[in-house]
């Protein structure tokens, strides 16, 4: 996907808009069709950035193999994926956040507030991406996949609507569906499962997902084959954290985080409690290893209708369990899932369990953390804690004067992990300098203008994840050269001059 900031462009489109907009990136000529609430958007227009359509539906009416449908902020009611890519090029659906359009990416809601039955519905396509923080509700399932294959749902967040909300799923999967990718989705406060994978699906891979407080299992596998199930969250859901029953034999159940599931029994519908739950039917071929389970569990593992009390006794009596824990995950939710320093789950994952994704439910990388001696470099469950250096003090010295002007920008950088940092200075009127040094100094050869020069740093680690600071420099005109020149005579055919009082700066 190319794409350029067009300001003319913006200017023109933003006069007519009646929502708040920062600007909007204009497309090449390429796979590229845009979704902007504009007024002079249409549905019977082409889908550039300059003449958007109205709605995420036309847009996927027309999309073909390899289009990127670029979908900004609003209240979109229902998607129906009607076409399908091809491999190689499948047909995207982006939740751009780069577009500079403010609030929410809904789905399942329409502009009148109407709950929709799905936000996606897919059937019979292949070759899809969904991806970026749609949020999703229906009162049905909120997503719907169903005979298709090859399609990937990324980084939704997927939530109930109503008190109590429909007894419905977060994400469900029918039918003869293969290939099947959920990962990075934030799924809570559905009315059954969070994620539900049906009969005679194949292959389906549940990754790096958040399930909670769902009244449903966090994950339910019924009569599927060949699940994977890695690296998911799954807290308070009921009456079990990872349900597979039926003929779900061959799956892999590895690097989750199970607490709460079924603890609260009192508020769960009836069911046999469990974290994790693999029925007779599908122990076949399936494993079940470096799991966490909540100190607070009181069924951690029910196998093949045997409830086990700990890991050890998993692994005597099935050969499972290997690697398994019990500790509190310590996984918070303020404002965004975190795990805190000293977390068992910290690099205690299995780096190459299948369906292990280079990065965690935010996208930030999976790092090892240098303080722990853990058995790989992964974190168990959705969240990966960061590395967490820091700049804690940015100062340009001096911050005012007339050029030319030598400043000095100096970083003071928190760095627990001694991670080899780079930094990237940028003063604002020229190439940016790129070192591992803390201190870089730059003269300053024009006057700053009406505002002071933005004076940035960026230290970023190996990893890619980048921190940033600013400062600033006032840069003024130097004063007018000033010339006094004194003349006496103290002795005849003697003149004394005095040049001192002049000035040049």
């Amino acid at each position: 996907m190319r794409t350029r900031a067009v300001a003319a462009m913006v200017a023109a489109v933003l006069g007519t808009s009646t929502l708040v907009a920062t600007g909007v990136a204009a497309a090449d000529t390429g796979p590229d069709l845009w979704v902007i609430p504009l007024q002079n958007c249409s549905d019977q227009g082409p889908g550039t950035v300059a003449a958007p359509f109205c709605t995420v539906q036309r847009a996927a009416e027309v999309a073909e193999a390899g289009d990127t449908v670029h979908v900004t902020a609003g209240d979109w009611g229902e998607l129906d994926v009607t076409h399908s890519g091809r491999p190689g090029a499948p047909i995207t659906f982006l939740a751009d956040q780069n577009n500079g359009f403010l609030g929410p990416f809904q789905l399942g809601v329409d502009r009148n507030n109407g709950v929709q039955q799905h936000a996606v519905a897919m059937h019979g396509v292949h070759d899809i991406v969904v991806r970026g923080n749609f949020q999703a509700t229906g009162l049905s399932s909120a997503v719907l996949i169903d005979n298709s294959t090859d399609v990937t749902v990324d980084g939704m967040t997927v939530y109930g609507n109503g008190s109590p909300p429909p007894a419905s799923d977060g994400i469900d999967i029918t039918g003869a569906s293969a290939r099947i990718t959920l990962s990075r989705n934030d799924i809570e406060h559905r009315g059954a499962a969070g994620i539900a994978v049906g009969a005679g699906v194949t292959g389906a891979v549940v990754t790096t997902n958040v399930l909670a407080n769902n009244a449903g299992p966090g994950i339910q596998v019924t009569d599927s084959a060949a699940a994977v199930i890695t690296s998911n969250t799954v807290l308070t859901n009921c009456p079990v954290g990872i349900s597979l029953t039926g003929a779900s034999a061959g799956a892999s159940i590895q690097n989750n985080v199970l607490s709460g599931n079924g603890v609260n029994r009192s508020a769960c519908k009836t069911g046999s409690f469990a974290e994790l739950s693999v029925a007779a039917t599908a122990t076949a071929g399936t494993t079940a290893a470096y799991n966490l389970f909540g100190p607070a569990a009181k069924t951690p593992y029910r196998w093949a209708d045997t409830t086990y009390a700990d890991p050890a006794a998993f692994a005597a009596g099935t050969g499972q369990g290997a690697h398994d824990l019990v500790g509190d995950p310590m996984t918070t939710h303020p404002k965004a899932w975190t795990v805190q320093n000293g977390s068992p789950v910290i690099d205690s994952a299995n780096d190459t369990a299948p369906g292990e994704l280079a990065s965690d439910l935010t996208h930030s990388p999976r790092v090892d953390d240098p303080l722990v001696a853990g058995i790989g470099t992964h974190d168990r469950g959705a969240v990966e804690l960061p590395d967490p250096f820091a700049i804690t003090q940015l100062t340009v010295t001096p911050d005012q004067g007339p050029h030319p002007l030598p400043v000095t920008a100096s970083v003071q950088v928190s760095n627990p992990w001694s991670t080899p940092l780079s930094y990237t200075y940028d003063f604002q009127d020229g190439s940016p300098v790129v070192t591992t040094d803390t201190s870089v100094t730059h003269v300053y050869q024009q006057r700053s203008g009406a505002y002071p020069y933005l004076v940035s740093v960026t230290a970023t680690a190996p990893s890619g994840v980048a921190v940033h600071d600013t400062g600033q420099a006032l840069v003024t005109d130097p004063a007018p050269e000033v010339a006094r020149l004194s003349a006496f005579q103290d002795e005849p055919l003697r003149v004394i001059t005095d040049a001192s009082a002049s000035t040049d700066a």
